[in-house]
């Protein structure tokens, strides 16, 4: 039946009707005979979904795709070290195990299901990636039904979402599991938002928060698409006015996010590791769009972007407005108002124009929102499209999501557009029997044949094409050739295992407990210009040995990785004194590297503590690593960026201060503190090559050698003149690089115009004296102002390595003290050394969460190294027991407050039933009396 204006301009006028007759009273058991449709329509879904999942191995053995190995890692990680999983020891040395990484849902959930069930975890992610295809398949069936009310249409949909070969992808091909569970809490959430867009309800609602939570658990862009679909969908919806449907919006987003401020809420105020992805994206392919490439998954059904095409031209048709001329209005006396928001029946004069519009609002009342909703959903075709293209035209294009491929969202893009095609068929064709005047059996007919089509495509296409892709997608590593790992490293937590390429480590820990330097989640990496140092240390045969040794040393590693390549064992094999062959047959070999050192050990190496910023800091380890200075020898501290802000307790450890890239605000107040720190035994380090710390040479009492300097130009050759010091004898100068500052033939530095009475000069050129050294009370001030860590980073060159090493106060390498390191959990370590160690080393990346104790007492820790960290011990006569800990912090605990309080106020919510108004104080039969009486 057709409603009248006055009736379409009721709030919720436009909402879809359960059916066309629905005035009309439904026969006995229509009801019933509906849900069993709908249960006889998934069951025949999930017979369909696990054929094709039979086809591809999707849900049986051990999980496909490259990834999957990273995630049995990441489960059996969780599995093995609960309740203790904040830091993850195993991963690139040491990371946060969700923060800035992957949110915990997924691994939450397979550990939960094959631990305390007893799954097992392949078992327990082939389920999880059963439950999520059905989810995707189902949510997607449950929206279009929900809008539509036509079953066809919701069986045409789904069916058309499972011949998409994208869809497959991530559960055959590449292994994004996470992101395939966060699609199955997509489409619930898109179907819960649907059903409470139509009928209202607080279960509805709080289901379509808990899914959008749920898959903002699973992984971040996931999420966010499911938190831009509910919104999106509440925002078009048919119910209330636009102000109340956008605060139920805004109610629903604040709502998930308030669920998972545990990891967003920290993730936003600290913020959260490095990734090595950047600008290494594969532009989206045109063959793509269409069908996959080179026996890929990665890619469309032509039949979906077809229909899809042809749904957004028919829902921006139908849902475009007729045109009403301005003088039509005039001669009704109808204005723009009347037309926009109708309040009443259509007069009698009105024209064609007018009546046409009037058909069309009355349509709108069963085609608005389901239309409304398939455009928001097929919008999402362009954007996708643009994002996967746009490098052909800008190259390279900064925008890129990083290792976040534009053939990974094709599988959001199968979601998308199958549930628009059947939106748009359910809610158009069922108007059509009424114009046709023949019964529903057009609609039937046309119904029919596009679910056949859509079976057909899966049958003769997709399940066609699965098998293979299943077959091309062996991993070169999986737990049957994992021969080159050697069993009993699993026993041990103090030596690591590193290799060059994701192919030879990514299996390591799902089938070995040995902790590594790399891993699978490189968006965890905590220091990552120091991770790429050391992958690049091993991927270019240049690399200099005594780098080599320095990265391995600074990263605790005990055993190397290498692919069978000839040039890549060439290192390895061609020097037995320092790599062993441990096992290895096939594509990978492994050797023990003999001068290993622990992550965990005594230290009583003299430390230097650089005041910089971070770049000169790195180019001090740089430096350092061409002379092999490693952590025996020497330990490295990473100081202030400004010299103003040292205070004692950094000094009170540092047996050197070396500034360079440093900066000073109060020059007089500088040199106080310094120069009673060198005048009570310590050693000062200048490097000022750009003049930047000159302001310290012109104070009284100044703590430099030099009193004042100047800037000279040195091109040609340095002619070094080098007076017998013990700081440079045995350093053969002339070995150092050329004075060439990026190839242009000089090389400028500064030059002292004068020195202090106690000083004497050290290094001189054809420039000057351009070092120079003195003795101040007890302790010693060097300067320099040849820039020497950058140069001798620039040039690799060993001798100038060394005379870094002499001025800082490098020792000949030595044996540490003897140590008992104890691993008590994922989050506590426990080392009991002896008087003679002077720190603690701990080769596990810095970060916010360590403590240190010893007997009570809270200790420094110290970043040290490329990243690691360092505690400093006080004097003492007899052992002590050094504790280490990792704990949450108070934003990561405010997080965690924030979703329980969202969460007991959900469940209140859904608890909480408002009482009823009592309708009259009186007893009901007193209340019959007094009417009676009234009559």
């Amino acid at each position: 039946m057709v409603r009248s204006s006055a009736e379409l301009a009721r709030p919720g006028h436009d909402a879809p009707s359960r059916r066309l007759d629905r005035d009309q009273p439904a026969p006995p058991g229509s009801a019933r005979a509906r849900q069993g449709g709908h249960l006889l329509d998934a069951l025949l879904l999930t017979a369909l979904t696990l054929w094709l999942g039979a086809r591809a191995s999707a849900f049986h053995g051990t999980p496909e795709g490259y990834d999957a190995f990273g995630h049995i890692a990441k489960v059996r990680f969780l599995i093995e070290n609960w309740p203790h999983v904040s830091w993850n020891y195993s991963w690139y040395s040491g990371m946060p195990t969700f923060q800035g990484s992957y949110p915990p849902g997924y691994h939450g959930l397979v550990a939960l299901l094959a631990e305390p069930l007893g799954l097992g975890i392949s078992t327990a992610m082939n389920a999880v990636t059963l439950g999520s295809m059905l989810a995707i398949v189902l949510g997607c069936y449950s929206t279009v039904l929900t809008v539509t009310s036509e079953r066809r249409w919701a069986c045409v949909s789904a069916a058309l979402l499972l011949g998409t070969p994208a869809l497959w992808s991530h559960a055959v091909e590449t292994g994004l599991l996470p992101r395939l569970l966060g699609m199955g809490f997509t489409a619930l959430a898109l179907a819960a938002a649907a059903r409470f867009a139509v009928r209202g309800g607080r279960v509805a609602f709080a289901v379509a928060a808990f899914a959008t939570a749920a898959a903002l658990s699973s992984h971040v862009i996931v999420g966010v698409l499911a938190l831009g679909l509910v919104a999106g969908v509440l925002l078009v919806g048919p119910r209330s006015t636009a102000w109340a449907r956008a605060a139920e919006a805004v109610l629903s987003a604040a709502v998930a996010l308030g669920l998972t401020a545990y990891f967003y809420l920290p993730l936003a105020i600290v913020g959260g590791s490095q990734s090595p992805f950047s600008d290494a994206v594969t532009e989206l392919g045109w063959r793509n769009v269409l069908w996959p490439e080179d026996g890929s998954l990665s890619g469309l059904s032509p039949l979906l972007v077809l229909a899809g095409l042809l749904a957004g031209v028919v829902a921006a048709r139908r849902l475009r407005p007729p045109t009403v001329g301005l003088a039509d209005k005039r001669a009704l006396g109808l204005d723009v108002l009347w037309l926009s928001h109708p309040v009443g029946p259509v007069p009698p004069r009105s024209t064609a124009a007018v009546r046409r519009w009037a058909r069309w609002r009355t349509r709108l009342a069963v085609e608005g929102f389901p239309l409304r909703l398939a455009l928001l959903l097929l919008a999402g075709f362009p954007c996708v499209l643009a994002y996967g293209t746009v490098g052909y035209v800008l190259d390279p294009f900064p925008l890129f999501v990083g290792g976040l491929q534009p053939s990974d969202l094709l599988g959001y893009l199968a979601l998308l557009g199958a549930t628009a095609v059947g939106l748009v068929g359910g809610s158009v064709l069922r108007s059509w029997p009424a114009r046709l005047g023949k019964g529903r059996r057009p609609v039937r007919v046309i119904a029919l044949a596009s679910g056949a089509l859509s079976v057909a495509s899966v049958v003769l296409a997709t399940a066609a094409t699965l098998p293979g892709a299943a077959r091309g997608n062996a991993s070169p590593t999986n737990p049957a050739t994992a021969d080159w790992l050697d069993p009993s490293w699993s026993a041990q937590r103090q030596l690591r295992v590193t290799g060059a390429a994701d192919s030879a480590t990514n299996v390591v820990n799902a089938v070995s407990r040995v902790p590594q330097t790399r891993g699978y989640q490189a968006n965890g990496i905590l220091q990552l210009d120091w991770q790429v140092w050391l992958e690049q240390s091993q991927l270019d045969p240049g690399t200099p040995a005594a780098v080599q040794d320095y990265l391995l040393d600074w990263h605790g590693v005990g055993w190397v990785l290498a692919d069978s390549r000839k040039e890549s064992l060439a290192r390895y094999t061609g020097d037995a004194t320092r790599f062993a062959p441990v096992a290895g047959t096939g594509d990978v070999r492994s050797f023990a590297y003999g001068p290993a050192t622990p992550v965990l050990g005594a230290s009583d190496a003299p430390t230097v503590l650089v005041v910089g910023d971070d770049a000169h800091y790195d180019l001090v380890l740089r430096a350092l690593s061409h002379g092999g200075l490693g952590s025996s020898r020497l330990v490295t501290l990473q100081g202030p960026a400004a010299v103003d802000e040292l205070i004692g307790a950094d000094l009170s450890f540092a047996d050197t201060v070396l500034l360079y890239g440093s900066t000073v605000r109060d020059a007089a107040a500088a040199t106080s503190t310094l120069r009673t720190y060198v005048a009570g035994g310590g050693r000062l380090v200048v490097d000022d090559s750009d003049g930047s710390l000159a302001e310290l040479a012109g104070q009284a009492e100044s703590v430099l050698p030099v009193l004042r300097q100047r800037e000279v130009s040195v091109s040609g050759s340095w002619g070094w003149q080098a007076p017998p010091d013990p700081l440079t004898d045995g350093v053969d100068v002339n070995a150092f690089g050329p004075p060439s500052y990026g190839g242009s033939g000089r090389w400028d530095v500064q030059a002292a115009s004068s020195l202090n009475p106690w000083a004497r000069p050290l290094l001189s050129s054809s420039g000057g004296v351009v070092a120079a050294a003195g003795q101040i009370g007890r302790g010693q001030s060097v300067w320099s102002g040849i820039g020497l860590p950058y140069h001798a980073a620039s040039f690799g060159s060993a001798e100038e390595a060394e005379l870094v090493g002499r001025l800082v106060g490098a020792r000949e390498a030595a044996v540490a003290p003897e140590a008992v390191a104890r691993f008590v959990h994922s989050q506590r370590r426990e080392i009991t050394v002896g008087p003679e160690a002077r720190g603690v080393l701990f080769k596990e990346h810095v970060a916010r969460g360590w403590h240190a104790t010893a007997g009570g007492e809270e200790l420094r820790i110290a970043a040290a190294g490329p990243g690691m960290m360092y505690v400093p011990l006080p004097a003492r006569t007899g052992t002590s027991t050094v504790v280490l800990t990792y704990r949450s912090g108070l934003v990561e605990q405010v997080g965690g407050a924030v979703s329980l309080l969202a969460l007991v106020g959900v469940l209140a919510f859904l608890a909480w039933r408002p009482r009823r108004r009592a309708r009259a104080e009186l007893p009901r039969p007193a209340r019959a009396r007094r009417g009676a009486a009234r009559r």
